[in-house]
């Protein structure tokens, strides 16, 4: 972890860090250590990221595969109002799953498809989970679908 934004994010209850190089962060490791670093007075809800990739359509799923120092291939999933990190202090629970939210993965699911010929690449944010080794990322937003047309 290279910087953490002293000041968070009141209105999501979310704080904002900054790793040092292009790779995921270590999610085993991290809540032993939030914990013993805030000494118990908050809790870590999840890892939000955003990681930008290339598309693949494979075995009915999207994938977002990255290149460079960190090449990471993983799989791409709905986000569900019980994914969702962003917490509101007034209902003292996650907040509410907006309709943009709720659709992203399939908006970006039916790009992919309008494009099945090219390659696409974007950028995807939203809550990582690390099980059994491999990485999900629950798609929360997307943005800069770019195409790029694959020579024949």
């Amino acid at each position: 972890m290279e910087l953490v934004n002293p000041i968070a994010n009141t209105d999501d209850s979310t704080a904002e860090v900054f790793l040092e190089d292009d790779r995921l962060p270590a999610l085993s490791h991290w809540t032993e250590q939030f914990s013993r670093i805030v000494n118990g007075r908050y809790e870590l809800r999840g890892v939000e990221v955003t990681l930008q990739g290339t598309l693949e359509q494979c075995d009915e799923a999207l994938r977002l595969v990255g290149e460079g120092q960190a090449a990471y291939g993983f799989k791409l999933v709905p986000l569900s109002g019980a994914d969702k990190l962003q917490w509101s202090h007034t209902a003292n629970s996650q907040q509410a799953l907006d309709e943009e939210e709720g659709s992203a993965y399939q908006r970006l699911a039916d790009a992919i498809e309008a494009h099945a010929n090219d390659r696409v690449s974007t950028s995807v944010t939203g809550p990582l989970e690390l099980s059994g080794g491999r990485y999900t990322l629950h798609v929360r937003s997307w943005l800069n679908l770019t195409t790029h047309s694959e020579l024949a």
